[in-house]
This record gives C-alpha cells, sequence and structure tokens, in this order.
C-alpha cells in the first residue's frame, strides 16, 4: 500500500507531503492545479524517465519519494537482489540535478532503474492519463489477457528464437555462400602471388644492393684510392707508418713511453692492413644485375602494399596467416540442407508449443469477456458486449522466412479486445467505437476484472472520470468504491460524486506567492470537505444549495 508521497522542488511544488491510507483515496482540485503532476511524481519515484525540466523553476534540485508498506515476498525479492530492508516500509527516491544524472535509491540504497520498476510493477499499478491510449494497443491488451490467465512465454521463446536466428541464416545462405566463395578466391590468388614471388631471405637486402649497384663506379674509384693511399708506394700510409715503427724501436728498449707508442703504431698498422684488405677485396655486381634488382623490389613493394605488410621481414607470418583463413574458410561450410532440416523441427514444435498458447488464451479471453461484461453492466452498459478476439492462425508452406513472419515472439495470434456498446452493433476494437464515457467504464471494467489476478495491492487512476458526467460519476464512484475494499485505490478526479466515496480526500491548491506559482495540497476533513464537495458540484463558490448536497452526497457515500 502507498502510505506517503513527498515532493520538494517539483515543476510548482515547492514541498508537499500526501498521506495515504487504506480504500478509497481521492485527489481533487481546480483544473490546472496541478492534480495529474502527481501521477507524474508517483511515477518518476517508482522509476519513469527523468528529465531535468521537471526541477521547479529557480531551483537547481528536485526530490521524489514514495513510501510503500511491503509485504515479505517483496522483502524477499529485494533481499535477493542485495538491497537490505529492515522493515516492511519500503522508500524509493529519485533525486533530480541540474546537469547531472538522476539518481535511484531503493530503501536508502542507489539501484538501477530496471530493479526499481520491477518493484513498483509488484506494488502499484498507475493508470496515467495516456491509459486509455495504452488500452487501445494490442500489444498491451494481450499483455492483459496473459497476465489474467497466467500465461507463460518463457517456454515458447525457447523455441522462437533459435527458429527466427536460423530462419535469418538460411535467408542468408545463398548469399553468404556467393560471398564466401569471393573470399576463398581472394585469398587464393594472394596466397598464389606469395608463392610466385618466391620469398628469400636476402630479399631483404634488396635496397642495400639496389644502392651499390647505382653508385657501382663511385665505389669503385673510392676503393681504388683507398688502396692506393694506403698501400700501394713508397709513401703510402702504411709504408711511412712502418718507417716510424722501425725508428722507435732501437729506443723503445728505454722508454715506456716509446714502447706504449710503437704497440699503438702496431695497431695501427694491422687496422690499416685489414681496411686495405678489406677495400681490394670489395665485389662489384655486374651492371646488368641492376634492372633484375629493381624489377624485383618494384614486385616486393607492390605485394607489400597489397597485402598490408609492413615489412619485408613480416611477409613470412602474413603468409601464414593467410593460408590460416583459408582453411578457416574451407573448415565453415554453412550446410544448408542441415539447416532446413533442423528448422523445421524447430518450427514444428513452435506450432504445438504456440498452439497451446493459443488454446489458453481462447479460454482466458472467455472468461475475461464474462467478468468485463457484469462489471458494465453494473457501471450501466448493460447493452454492451465486450470479447476478446484471437486472430485464427493458418500455417503455411515456403521458406523458412516466410513462415516466421506469420508468428512473433509473443505467439500465433494477436490479441484484441473488442466492444459492440449497444445490441445490434458489430463488435469493434476499443479504439473505434468507444466514446469517453464509454472508454473511461470499459477500463474500470477491464481493470476490476483483472484485479483479482494483479499482484498490485495499489491502484492509481488519473482522470478516469474523463468525459464522464454526474450520473454516470455516482455510478463509477460507487464501483471504486467496491473495488478499495480489497485494495488500495487512489483516483484524481473532478466529480464530487466520485470524491464523496472516498474514505480519504485530498485537494490541490495553486497559489501565487511574491510572483511564483505554488502548489500545495491539504486533506479534505469534515466542513473542510463538505465546502470542496460543494465547490465541485458546480464549479463555484460554494452556496447552501450545493453545501446540503454535499452534506448528502458525503451520507450516502458512507452509507455505501
Amino acid at each position: 500500500m502507498l502510505e506517503e508521497l513527498y515532493l520538494q522542488n517539483f515543476v510548482i511544488f515547492s514541498r508537499g507531503t500526501l498521506p495515504f491510507g487504506a480504500g478509497l483515496n481521492v485527489i481533487s482540485g481546480e483544473t490546472g492545479a496541478g492534480k495529474s503532476l502527481l501521477a507524474d511524481a508517483l511515477a518518476l519515484a517508482l522509476g519513469a524517465r527523468a528529465d531535468a525540466a521537471l526541477i521547479r523553476s529557480g531551483c537547481d534540485r528536485a526530490v521524489v519519494k514514495a513510501v510503500f508498506s511491503a509485504p515479505s515476498s517483496i522483502i524477499e525479492r529485494l533481499n535477493a537482489l542485495g538491497v537490505e530492508i529492515e522493515d516492511e516500509t519500503l522508500l524509493f527516491e529519485r533525486h533530480l540535478r541540474s546537469g547531472a544524472a538522476a539518481r535511484m535509491l531503493l530503501g536508502g540504497a542507489p539501484v538501477s532503474v530496471a530493479v526499481a520498476r520491477e518493484i513498483a510493477d509488484r506494488l502499484l499499478d498507475l493508470a496515467a492519463q495516456n491509459e486509455h491510449t495504452r488500452l487501445y494497443a494490442e500489444n498491451y491488451q494481450r499483455e492483459l489477457l496473459d497476465r489474467f490467465g497466467k500465461i507463460d512465454l518463457s517456454s515458447y521463446r525457447e523455441i522462437f528464437q533459435p527458429a527466427a536466428a536460423l530462419a535469418k541464416r538460411i535467408a542468408a545462405g545463398d548469399q553468404d555462400k556467393m560471398e564466401r566463395q569471393r573470399e576463398r578466391e581472394r585469398v587464393r590468388y594472394w596466397l598464389d602471388k606469395i608463392a610466385a614471388f618466391n620469398f628469400q631471405p636476402d630479399d631483404c637486402l634488396l635496397a642495400e644492393r639496389i644502392a651499390a649497384l647505382t653508385h657501382r663506379e663511385q665505389i669503385a674509384a673510392a676503393a681504388a684510392t683507398g688502396v692506393a693511399a694506403l698501400s700501394d708506394n713508397e709513401n703510402s700510409v702504411a709504408a711511412q707508418i712502418a718507417g716510424l715503427i722501425r725508428q722507435l724501436s732501437a729506443a723503445a728498449a728505454h722508454s715506456a713511453d716509446l714502447a706504449a707508442a710503437k704497440e699503438s703504431l702496431t695497431t695501427a698498422q694491422d687496422a690499416l692492413n685489414a681496411a686495405t684488405r678489406q677495400l681490394q677485396n670489395i665485389e662489384l655486381s655486374e651492371a646488368a644485375d641492376l634492372d633484375a634488382l629493381i624489377a624485383r623490389d618494384e614486385e616486393l613493394k607492390t605485394l607489400l602494399r597489397a597485402l598490408d605488410c609492413p615489412n619485408v621481414a613480416a611477409l613470412p607470418a602474413v603468409e601464414s596467416e593467410w593460408q590460416r583463413r583459408e582453411r578457416e574458410l574451407a573448415d565453415d561450410e554453412f550446410d544448408a540442407a542441415a539447416a532446413r532440416q533442423e528448422f523445421d523441427r524447430l518450427w514444428r514444435e513452435l506450432l504445438t508449443r504456440g498452439q497451446e498458447i493459443r488454446r489458453r488464451r481462447i479460454a482466458a479471453g472467455e472468461k475475461l469477456a464474462a467478468k468485463v461484461n457484469r462489471e458494465l453492466r453494473a457501471l450501466e452498459m448493460p447493452q454492451a458486449k465486450f470479447s476478446v478476439a484471437a486472430r485464427p492462425f493458418a500455417e503455411i508452406e515456403g521458406e523458412p522466412t516466410a513462415r516466421m513472419a506469420t508468428v512473433s515472439a509473443s505467439g500465433l495470434d494477436a490479441v484484441a479486445f473488442m466492444i459492440a456498446p449497444n445490441i445490434g452493433e458489430p463488435a469493434r476494437a476499443l479504439a473505434q467505437t468507444a466514446s469517453g464515457g464509454e472508454a473511461a467504464r470499459t477500463m474500470l471494467a477491464i481493470k476490476t476484472a483483472l484485479a483479482e489476478t494483479q499482484t498490485a495491492e495499489t491502484l492509481f487512476f488519473d482522470e478516469i472520470d474523463s468525459g464522464v458526467g454526474g450520473r454516470l460519476g455516482d455510478v463509477l464512484g460507487k464501483k471504486l468504491r467496491e473495488l478499495a475494499k480489497s485494495r488500495q485505490v487512489i483516483v484524481i478526479t473532478h466529480l464530487p460524486q466520485i470524491a464523496a466515496y472516498a474514505r480519504r480526500h485530498l485537494r490541490v491548491v495553486k497559489e501565487s506567492e511574491r510572483g511564483q506559482t505554488m502548489t500545495r495540497v491539504e486533506e479534505m476533513t469534515g466542513e473542510a470537505r463538505v465546502e470542496e464537495i460543494a465547490q465541485m458540484i458546480n464549479g463555484a463558490a460554494a452556496t447552501a444549495t450545493t453545501r446540503e448536497q454535499a452534506r448528502e452526497m458525503l451520507a450516502a457515500g458512507e452509507n455505501n
């Protein structure tokens, strides 16, 4: 049961607390006072989409809180989710702040919006102003029917999901096969290119070899000059160093420094001899080899670019990866025949489970229709006939995708709530026939019929009396009071006939204070409640006549 709703800096509410009790609770107030904002605030507290625009003008944050008394099953579920609740009081909190993400708290602990909504759905059924629109949607109608009939789709969906995926895979099979063939041909083409190139380890030196051939004459001249300078005549560097060594040898025996110098010269002589041999042994390729080397280098560069290979040394590793891809393409061939055989097996099982769901829906639809029609008679629509239609299902032959198009994740049938408001009229979808008053009563009849199967102990109706006049308002009031005997019912209303049946009456008042619009909520009791209902009767200031009418309404409401 919802015990309290608290608002701070929410739209036009500066601060307010709404206390609720068991039975029927009503909220009244002038048009534009902000009554429907209370439904928005409650939805926000329970996990609805957050928007910084809901923060009161001139403030940087807003808070909405909803306090419930929760049954033990909810407490156990929360404990399983890691949310510790000390007693049976459960607090939902939503904190909005400009420029920051909204925070969702449950029992004082941060939780995801999904967790909050899961718990909230077990506590409260919120029929806001868009509920009529939702009630017209066939998907929502099916959801309500399945809830009423306790129809579980999990077993059906265990087959539907893999069947749908396999149907898509089969449909893509031919195209996929062509694409894989093209991929295999591409891989084989480049593997052949790599094999034809016949990579050799010395291909890593192609650039150096080309550079050497390009500067062949310059290298030869430099080598000859070097040999001549080092050793080819009596004035060469080698000859001069040899003579110097001989001159130092005689005196080196008497001087350690001279001996060290001689040793250094000897080392230099060895280095010069080695350099001379290197210059003499330089091998120059024939100039005719240059064109062949350049051609191979260009071929290699083209190959590396095509393969997106970073360098020559990485070419063997790239070749190995392409070979692996070729094996993968060969091993992962799609077996279309086996896939179709598996789909046929899944399809037969899907139809078996779907037909069982269909039978259960038809049975549940008949029971729901009987209950709703009883409620409609009580709501002074005795000639109306409500029914639940399930689209006939006809199995077709053909491709898997065509067959899957005839079913959905929700079963084999589409469900539609139908109504014939008057005798002799054909049954049509709710959206095509129901007027405002008929829609309100039909929704209330459906909600009442579903109440026995709903786990939510609180029903919240916003503008349930939309398009309803005073005479029907009394009928709705009685039905709401009756519904409130087994659960908490909260109604936002503009009809005094409904307000008079409430056990608790709250009024929303809009005022101007210091140039700002302020809205507050007050509980109506005693003469204040008489005055409020008297004003609701004719929408103007209360008179002696309307006050007397209000007292009569309240007395009638207490006796029902």
